[in-house]
Formats: C-alpha cells, structure tokens, sequence
C-alpha cells in the first residue's frame, strides 16, 4: 500500500489547466515574493478590483461581468455560455448545479472502478484506431481518451466514432487558438460548424440526445480542457522522462481497489502535481467594466507554482515529499491549484485530482518503458532527459509512441 501512495504523490504531482502557460522572466529578489502573491490572488479572487485584499463589496454581477468580459472572444468562437464566459448570475447558478449534480454520480468506489474499466476499453481501442506502423500519435490519442472519459461522465455516452472524436477535438484547439488571435471588442471568429455538427452526434449517444450541442460543450469544455496536456505530460513525465522508479510502483498497484476511497487522491501525496501543473495555470480578468477599457490583466498561477523564492531551489523538480508538513505559510500562500473563494473550481473537492490518477495510471500500466518509447521528432528533446517539456497547445502534435515487441 505504501508503494500505492508514492505513486500517487508523483502523479498528482504533475497535476494541472487551460491556456497558454506563462512563466517569470527569472528569480526576483526575495522582498519581491509577497508582492507577487499578493498581485497573482488578488486577480484570482477579484480583490484588485476593490483596492484592497479582499473581494468584500465586489458584488457577484461584478465579478462575473470582469471574467466574462476577458473571455468573450472563447465564448464567440466556441458558442458556450457557462460560468467561465457569463455574466448573469442566474446563467451561472444554473452551469454550476449542472455541472455539481453530474459530478456526484462519481460519489462512490464502484463509480470509479466502473469509469476505470470503461476508460481501459476507450485506450485499448484507440491503440488499435491510430496505431500506424507500431506508432501512435499521443495527442490525438491522449485528447480522444480524455474527451471520451469526460462525455462518459457528463451524459453517459457509452459509443464513440473515431471520426467525430478527433473533429470535436481538432476543432476546439481551431477554434481556441483562434479567439487568442481575434482582435476587438467583439470576436469575428465564425463557430464551428464541424464541431457542433460532431458533438450533437456524440450526444445521440448518451442519456441527454435533445440537448443543444453548445450547451453540451459548455460542460464539457472546463472538465476536458484541464484535463488533456496535464494527463499527457503527467504519462510522458512518469513513464518515459524518470529514472524507472515511478513506473515500478505502478505495476505493483492494485488501481480498482484504491479509486474513489478518499485517501491518497485527496490528500498532500497528490499535490506536488497541482503544483507543477495546475488546472488553471493564468487566470485572466478585465481591467474593468468600462466599455472603452479594453485591458485585461492576469494571475500567472504557474509563475507561483514553479518559483524558486517560495519553493527553493529545486522548484522546477517533481518531488511530492515537499508536501509532507504541509508546506510553509509562503506556499500555502501561493498554492492555488482551483483557484480561491468565492470561485473554487466545482472539481475542488477530489474529483479532478481522481480522474487524473485514473487516466495516467490506466496510460502507464498499458504503454509504460517495457511496452513503448517516446519519439518527441524535437531535437531540443530527444536523448535529453532534463530538458524542459513545451506545454503549449499546439508543441505536442508531433510527439510519438513507438510500440514495443508485444506492446
């Protein structure tokens, strides 16, 4: 068992979100430390807009209006209104008790070992359907895997054509790359028709078939979003960028019997990876409500996760034993992997850390060392074990797995 929580240290370890990832220009003088706290919380809870360290006197229109005028390009492009992307309180109400209700059903053990078993059938068919040549495509393979386990939970959808998967998927990295270009107060970026198209298909599939394909990816979007890059470099970090030793445990863990019990998921054993990867990495907000203010300024979540003045030296490193006295009061400080009251993500409690230990552990016992190797086609990677992983959207596309002799 003790073997079972290491593993899970390392692999919440490398935990986390949506956007582009932005780092510090380097290691600021230590003074500087509690201004940078200070400056990334306050946009994450809407205190910058009150002038003090509190969101008291911000009232919920207020700061929904300030997320929702900073993301309108995405909800332009992708047609979604949920609470990333409104600003009406009653439209959030609503996304939030969705969103909530369909988590629950995820309450019990048997939820996940059932979701787990579900999710092994989708991987062990995607090997099969962009297998080319013993080689495998880890992007598409990882985001399809991801979409399908999301869908799954949210609507039940049980059948899954290739062809839609990578459309819906192919399209939303389209289409968000896309809304990051758009100039303006309003976005010229056309919705996908392609993708509304392939995700009302998907649906026929599941318990909700009537419902609009764009209020579909509403829900799907946050979940899916976080999910893929951190489930990809999480596998990539632990199975084929380690020294051997957190894929030994793997083999050894006995993952149906753990899931969904509330221990090592939920606890400081899996935090190392929401700090190197979290969900969320830059947390963006309008300047204000000003309608001839177009400035929208940022949290980097990431820059504070990974700097040296509040983690140490050996910040850039996966090291879960970090967590084992809790951290000090500057980390707790800076530790922000769901964001802060009165928006904490509706993953906060379990759920996100859970289905990323899922979807790794299931990746690392079916295409560990012994069953494939990686080919990143980058020569800034390949042969170099401690060269740093690009994390953006579109820097995986060309990252392959080589399929073993009996792989």
């Amino acid at each position: 068992m003790f073997l079972f929580w290491g593993l899970f240290a390392h692999i919440k370890g490398l935990y986390g979100s949506w956007r582009d990832w932005l780092f510090g220009d380097g290691a600021a003088q230590p003074a500087d430390v509690y201004e940078r706290i200070r400056q990334c919380r306050g946009v994450v809870d809407f205190s910058f807009a009150n002038g003090d360290a509190t969101s008291k006197g911000i009232d919920l229109c207020s700061r929904l209006a300030l997320r929702a005028k900073a993301n309108q390009h995405l909800a332009d492009a992708l047609g979604i209104l949920n609470s990333l992307t409104t600003d009406d309180p009653a439209t959030q109400k609503t996304f939030l008790r969705q969103a909530t209700q369909r988590l629950k059903k995820m309450a019990l053990p048997e939820h996940w070992q059932q979701l787990y078993r579900h999710c092994e059938s989708v991987f062990e068919k995607g090997i099969v359907d962009y297998q080319d040549n013993n080689h495998l495509p880890l992007a598409a393979l990882v985001r399809g895997l991801c979409l399908q386990s999301v869908m799954h939970i949210l609507f039940q959808v049980s059948h899954h054509d290739k062809e839609d998967i990578d459309i819906v998927c192919s399209e939303i990295n389209k289409q968000w790359m896309l809304s990051k270009e758009a100039q303006g107060p309003r976005s010229t970026v056309q919705q996908s028709g392609p993708l509304n198209d392939a995700q009302a298909r998907l649906l026929q599939y599941g318990v909700e078939p009537d419902m609009p394909p764009q209020e579909a990816l509403g829900l799907i979007l946050p979940s899916y979003e976080a999910l893929w890059r951190v489930v990809l470099l999480t596998y990539v970090t632990v199975c084929h960028r380690s020294d051997g030793a957190v894929h030994a445990r793997l083999e050894k863990v006995d993952v149906l019997s753990v899931l969904g019990t509330g221990n090592a998921e939920e606890k400081e054993l899996l935090q190392e990876g929401l700090r190197l990867f979290p969900s969320s990495k830059s947390i963006y907000r309008a300047q204000s409500l000003s309608p001839r203010d177009k400035t929208t300024i940022s949290g980097n979540v990431c820059a504070l996760h990974r700097d040296k003045d509040i983690w140490g030296s050996d910040a850039l490193v996966c090291r879960p034993e970090r967590f084992n006295d809790c951290g000090n009061t500057l980390q707790k400080e800076a530790y922000l992997p769901f964001g802060l009251y009165p928006h904490l993500c509706p993953a906060y409690h379990g759920f996100g850390e859970r289905l990323i230990v899922l979807l790794v552990t299931l990746m690392s016992l079916r295409l560990g060392p012994e069953g494939a190797s990686i080919v990143f086609n980058n020569t800034d990677l390949d042969g170099i074990m401690d060269a740093e992983l690009p994390t953006g959207r579109c820097d995986m596309e060309d990252w392959e797995l080589v399929m073993k002799e009996g792989g």
